[in-house]
């Protein structure tokens, strides 16, 4: 339990951190009128006739954009919001003096609501975690601002100034992300219903930056591997990310040898493109 204490730290720190084309019909009827004579009088008389006219629109095809364009209409992202759902798995080995004495399965769900000004560099993130079998869940809410991070956990809220944890918000963010990755030519590509997906191979350094949330212990043992990136564009809009990666971290705590193996599965929406939104600094704070 305790080393789920020491993983929920690093999850907290930085949490901030993945229409068919067609036509419509329209109908549009008018009553004509006609006239008839009877055969008997002479007598006109006049009668509806309803008839029905079809007119066919056809909705232009969905751009396909190139991926200068893409990246150029991403960097042009000052403000968004973005949601986060993000599950790990691990199996956690503990040895003492070599000897496996404990083997346990963990798995943690967080899931994030986040807002990201780029421009000023400011980040606000709501963010739930479960930790599974134990049950133990916890509620955190986050602001960034510059080198700065504030984070309030069971009423206390504790002051960080850590550039390069801080950085890991302005790098590694869903738009961020996505533009680091634009610049180079995606493994494949795919157009589907308007949807355009780029699938990418995460570097090694981006995974070990990424996994540094999860491992803030010093000295610890990093191996990552199998990293990919799916970027999702609707009219040339990056709307939704996804990244899977799996992992091994060593590391040793009071003199024992702790051992985590697992997979991440991160799957981002991203709207509310350049809409500005108030973030409240915290006044009060302990400094960690």
């Amino acid at each position: 339990m305790k080393k789920i204490g020491i993983l929920l730290v690093g999850i907290l720190l930085i949490s901030i951190t993945a229409g068919c084309i067609g036509g419509k019909t329209s109908s549009s009827s008018s009553t004509l009128m006609t006239q008839s004579t009877s055969s008997t009088g002479g007598t006109t008389t006049s009668s509806p006739i309803s008839t029905t006219s079809t007119t066919t629109t056809t909705s232009p095809p969905l751009k396909k954009y190139t991926r200068e364009e893409l990246l150029g209409l991403a960097k042009s992202i000052k403000y968004f919001t973005f949601t986060d759902n993000t599950t790990m798995n691990i199996q956690l080995t503990l040895k003492v003096n070599g000897t496996i004495m404990q083997r346990q399965n963990i798995t943690f769900e967080l899931k994030r609501k986040a807002y990201v000004d780029l421009k000023n560099r400011i980040a606000e993130v709501n963010g739930t975690t479960h930790v599974y079998p134990n049950g133990g869940s916890s509620v955190s809410h986050q602001v960034v601002v510059g080198d700065t991070i504030y984070i309030a956990t069971n009423g206390i809220t504790q002051e960080i100034n850590n550039a390069t944890i801080a950085n890991l918000t302005w790098n590694y963010n869903p738009v961020s992300f996505a533009v680091l990755y634009l610049t180079e030519k995606p493994n494949r590509t795919e157009f589907v219903n308007g949807t355009q997906f780029l699938y990418y191979t995460i570097s090694n350094e981006d995974l070990r930056n990424m996994m540094s949330m999860f491992s803030p212990l010093k000295g610890t043992n990093v191996s990552v591997w199998n990293g990919i990136l799916e970027l999702r564009f609707k009219n040339g809009k990056l709307i939704s990310e996804r990244t899977m990666y799996e992992f091994k971290l060593v590391m040793m705590m009071n003199g024992n040898e702790v051992i985590e193996v697992g997979k991440v599965y991160d799957e981002i929406h991203i709207y509310d493109f350049d809409v500005k939104k108030h973030v409240n600094i915290p006044e009060k704070s302990v400094k960690a």
